[in-house]
């Protein structure tokens, strides 16, 4: 119910940032890099968990989550030499595949348009900030400039230029289990938390960010 009522990308947006690997091709491994960042992968030495990558030299290991197990990507300079899974236990490779995609694992995902936006917005308030909310502010930058914890942006999901809800992406066979009560219950929660965070901004960030 959660996932429904917070907004999320357009699937049609969501469609056209699917990467797209195929063996034999070239790729700019910054761009692959850049791309799982965007997506909300975490970098980090050996990839052990869905949602995890790391790079060594030529080798960009990713885990989709879509996938059960960690896909492996081998590159000659800048061709795209092979692709396998491996164990993610024995790091060993264990099938060879001619393609693979890199699918983004958080559902407001934002490229540096939209991230350079938001954070003059934030910037943009400082002026008339008090030491808390000057505080808060930087803080909020660093997370969204660093795409460290991505949750802090739904604060901030009035700057993404249109949103849907889960149940608007396409399905042939929709199925939905309607509880209002918990519905009420879980909007009720939405905004409590939402309206607590504008209030330790205070004023300065309700006048900008209204719920």
């Amino acid at each position: 119910v959660n996932g429904i009522l917070r907004g999320i990308l357009p699937f049609k947006k969501w469609r056209e940032n699917i990467f797209k690997l195929e063996v034999g091709k070239n790729y700019d491994l910054h761009e692959i890099k850049r791309k799982l960042v965007e997506f909300g992968y975490k970098n980090v030495s050996v990839v052990s968990k869905s949602g995890e990558f790391s790079v060594r030299g030529s080798i960009i290991d990713y885990f989709p989550i879509n996938s059960l197990d960690p896909v492996r990507l081998d590159f000659f300079d800048d061709e795209l030499d092979t692709i396998k899974t491996f164990d993610v236990n024995t790091q060993l490779s264990k099938l060879r595949i001619k393609e693979a995609k890199i699918f983004p694992i958080v559902e407001l995902f934002y490229d540096d348009e939209v991230k350079n936006k938001i954070v003059d917005n934030l910037n943009g308030l400082k002026a008339t900030a008090s030491e808390l909310e000057y505080n808060l502010l930087c803080k909020d930058i660093l997370r969204i400039d660093e795409r460290n914890e991505l949750d802090v942006v739904y604060n901030y999901a009035n700057l993404f230029s249109e949103l849907e809800s889960i149940i608007d992406y396409p399905n042939d066979n929709k199925i939905y289990l309607v509880n209002e009560d918990k519905i009420e219950g879980i909007t009720l929660e939405i905004e409590k938390e939402t309206n607590q965070y504008y209030d330790d901004l205070a004023s300065v960030v309700l006048r900008q960010f209204s719920c």
